[in-house]
């Protein structure tokens, strides 16, 4: 007589297997719990995998500080009666610290900012695999997601990335933790043209070398308008540069991407693809963009510093109130009188670099930032090299 599972049996079957595989191929895993109903199933899910033994690694909670109490008395009690550990990581100590920015305004959440607090208790414990749960059809993007969802050094998903469906990794790989290449298409190979670097930059001259230089901050911070000085500063010198507008990019290359979390995300990580082929040139790539999320930026940076590529990053911290005063593009005033939504340190997150080689505040006139970024970017050359 033939026994088949049913739907549901087939998925607890599954989960309970990567459950078991990832607990015996990884050193540190971790159960993600939120206290929503996905994280109540996976606890249940992760209880059968291992019953009647505990199962083999802790559980984190990422706390807002917004939950209802109940909320916390069941993590307390249901923890207890599996007998696991307990972490819990406080989005609170995140902004107490500065590591991101409290939102403001009336759609104001701390949901964004839990990203933050994650990544740095995962890498205060040494986790090297996440367990969590999502439902697909609550975010259209989660579609794309995979049963092993392969996260890069800095904890973000690349849908192009991903195993195929039916291919399943080795369970040393099954965490969706750090370790991923970048993104490529299937059935590719990388061309090496007959020149080399030190050729190409060779032919510039006067021991020029590429770099980027990426101006980040506030909409109103200024940080256009230097980055555009500090273009003809350069070239004026004698030295190739060229300026990466993000308003300018938005009217071609990045013209199909809106100003959600994951547009924003995709809009630096073209951007800073093309800084990189700048930089590599021999070119000093000015990149202008709001880039809200220090993760995005700090990928950039590792594609960057992982090809031999020198990267600045300048920190224009014009605070949002002198933002607003300013406001060149009446975007300020705009989201103040409810007609635009998502506006950086408005309604939206901005998470300030957390060691930024340059930071501009927002009584430095230009000229003295320009200066200040070229003694830098001086200082980070190598003893041929002219800027």
């Amino acid at each position: 007589m033939a026994y088949e599972l049913s739907h549901l049996r087939t998925l607890e079957s599954e989960a309970i297997h990567i459950f078991r595989e990832v607990a015996a191929e990884l050193e540190r895993p971790v159960l993600l719990f939120s206290g929503g109903k996905d994280s109540i199933v996976l606890l249940r899910l992760a209880e059968k995998a291992f019953w009647p033994a505990r199962f083999p690694f802790p559980v984190m909670h990422v706390d807002t500080g917004h939950n209802f109490p109940e909320v916390i008395e069941f993590r307390d009690r249901r923890v207890e009666e599996l007998g696991a550990r307990l972490v819990v990581a406080s989005v609170q100590e995140s902004i107490d610290s500065g590591r991101v920015r409290e939102e403001t305004g009336p759609r104001a959440s701390r949901n964004r900012l839990q990203t933050t607090t994650l990544l740095d208790a995962i890498a205060e414990h040494g986790f090297d695999a996440c367990f969590g749960g999502a439902r697909r059809d609550e975010e259209r993007a989660r579609a794309k997601e995979r049963i092993f969802s392969f996260r890069d050094d800095f904890g973000q998903w690349d849908p192009k990335n991903q195993r195929q469906r039916g291919v399943r990794s080795e369970a040393a790989g099954a965490s969706g933790a750090a370790g991923a290449e970048r993104a490529r298409s299937p059935d590719v190979t990388w061309h090496r043209g007959e020149l080399t670097r030190e050729r190409r930059w060779a032919a510039l001259g006067d021991g020029a070398s590429g770099a980027t230089v990426w101006f980040t901050g506030l909409s109103g911070s200024g940080k256009s308008t230097i980055a555009a000085a500090l273009e003809a500063r350069l070239v004026a010198s004698g030295r190739p540069a060229y300026l990466l507008d993000g308003d300018n990019l938005r009217h071609g290359l990045n013209g199909d991407l809106g100003f959600d979390p994951a547009a924003r995300d995709e809009n630096v990580r073209r951007t800073g693809e093309v800084a990189r082929l700048f930089a590599d040139a021999g070119l000093v790539a000015v990149v202008s963009l709001v880039s809200p999320y220090r993760a995005a930026r700090d990928a950039v940076r590792a594609i960057h510093e992982a090809e031999g590529l020198r990267f600045v990053e300048v920190w224009v911290s014009t605070s949002p109130e002198e933002c607003a005063r300013r406001d060149p593009k009446g975007l300020w005033a705009r989201a103040a009188r409810g007609e635009l939504s998502g506006l950086t340190g408005v309604d939206a997150p901005y998470e300030a670099p957390a060691g930024a080689d340059v930071e501009l505040p927002g009584h430095v006139g230009v000229e003295e930032a320009v200066e200040e970024v070229r003694a830098v970017l001086h200082a980070a050359a190598t003893d041929s090299a002219r800027i």
